[in-house]
C-alpha cells in the first residue's frame, strides 16, 4: 500500500485468489482492512475452498459479492464469477462455497447478476472497466473462462450501441 501511495495511486484493487482457508483470510483480511487508500476486492474462485461466499466477503468487508464504484472519473463494476452450474443439466447457479464447485461446469454470471450489470450500466456516463476474477472471454482453456461472456459481451455492446459507442469499456481479471 505504500508503495501504491508514492506512486499516485487513487485505490488498490485485489481480484480474488487472497486466501484459502480461514486462517489464511484472518491474516490477509486484517492487512488487506488496514490499508488507508480506498481498496476494493474481488471474489476468487479460491476464495472459497475453505469458507462461503459470505464469511469471505465478512472478512473483507465487501459490501456485497458484485458491486460497482467510481474513482477519480472512472466507473469500476465488481463482478462475481464463482457460481457453478451442475454437469448433469439445469439452468440454477449456485454459489461456490467450501469447494462445492470442483467437478461442476464453472464460471458464470447469473441472470440477476447479468440484469444488475445492464441497469448499472445505465446509471453512469464514466468510462467503465470491469473487474473479474475469472476472464470475461474464452481464452481456449475450458476451465477457466466466464462460460456466458457471450451474454455480458451483449449486454455491454448494447448499452454502448445506446451511448453512441462513447464509453469505454476495459476488462480487469485474475484467476490466469
Amino acid at each position: 500500500a505504500e508503495v501504491a501511495r508514492q506512486n499516485g495511486a487513487d485505490c488498490l484493487i485485489c481480484l480474488g485468489d487472497s486466501a484459502w482457508d480461514p486462517a489464511g483470510h484472518r491474516i490477509m483480511s486484517d492487512i488487506w482492512n488496514s490499508i488507508s487508500l480506498p481498496h476494493y476486492m474481488v471474489l476468487g474462485n479460491h476464495d472459497m475452498d475453505g469458507s462461503s461466499k459470505q464469511e469471505v466477503m465478512d472478512y473483507y468487508g465487501m459490501p456485497a459479492n458484485y458491486y460497482s464504484f467510481d474513482v477519480s472519473g472512472l466507473h469500476f463494476i465488481a463482478l462475481d464469477t464463482n457460481y457453478f452450474r451442475k454437469k448433469d443439466g439445469g439452468e440454477e447457479a449456485y454459489d461456490y462455497d467450501h469447494s462445492n464447485y470442483y467437478g461442476q461446469i464453472t464460471d458464470s454470471l447469473p441472470q440477476t447478476q447479468l440484469d444488475w450489470l445492464a441497469q448499472d450500466l445505465e446509471q453512469t456516463d464514466n468510462p467503465c472497466i470491469l473487474l473479474s476474477h475469472a476472464p470475461l472471454y474464452d481464452n481456449g482453456d475450458p476451465s477457466c473462462f466466464c462460460k456466458n461472456s457471450s451474454e455480458i459481451h451483449e449486454i455491454l455492446l448494447r448499452h454502448n450501441r445506446k451511448q453512441g459507442w462513447n464509453q469505454a469499456f476495459l476488462s480487469c481479471n485474475g484467476h490466469t
